[in-house]
């Protein structure tokens, strides 16, 4: 996909240099995610699912709360619009997400920022071991984790408070 995602880059913005298409050698989320963080040369760094529709001004207000210092990360608020009648397991997700947002601030506790799109000091992320961390996460000592990648990321930011 390195040739159509490099057309892409360049037909909305031809000629520069402000949109760099980064390869990894397998598919894998977490090492895409760590590859892209090593190359990051701003302060703030993004993660958005390809399929998140941002209202005009989201950007404008994510790093506004950035002004903050003590401010590592950013959740949004979102919601989700259903394309069929019928719910599907993305839209449970989201039912289930916003459940598990509600209950973590009954008990005080840190509700996950949602992969859907949230921003991060990039800063805390180059952090080598975090790199390292987020890279070799695995589940019972042995199965190396492709996912829960935003809870990591939360877990790591409430860790470092």
């Amino acid at each position: 996909m390195l040739g159509p995602l490099q057309d892409l880059a360049n037909a909305v913005d031809p000629g520069s240099k402000r949109i760099r298409v980064l390869t990894v050698p397998f598919a894998n989320i977490r090492l895409q995610m760590s590859h892209g963080i090593r190359n990051m040369t701003t302060d703030i760094i993004v993660f958005t699912d390809d399929n998140a529709i941002w209202l005009p001004m989201l950007l404008p207000y994510i790093l506004a709360c950035f002004k903050d210092q003590k401010v590592g990360g950013v959740g949004t608020s979102q919601r989700v619009q259903f394309v069929r009648e019928r719910m599907t397991i993305g839209s449970a997700h989201c039912v289930q997400t916003f459940h598990l947002e509600c209950s973590t601030h009954i008990d005080g506790g840190l509700p996950c920022l949602s992969e859907r799109t949230a921003a991060y000091r990039t800063i805390i992320l180059k952090d080598p071991d975090f790199l390292h961390g987020f890279t070799h996460d695995y589940w019972l000592g042995k199965y190396q984790l492709n996912s829960g990648n935003d809870k990591f990321l939360t877990r790591w930011l409430g860790s470092s408070c």
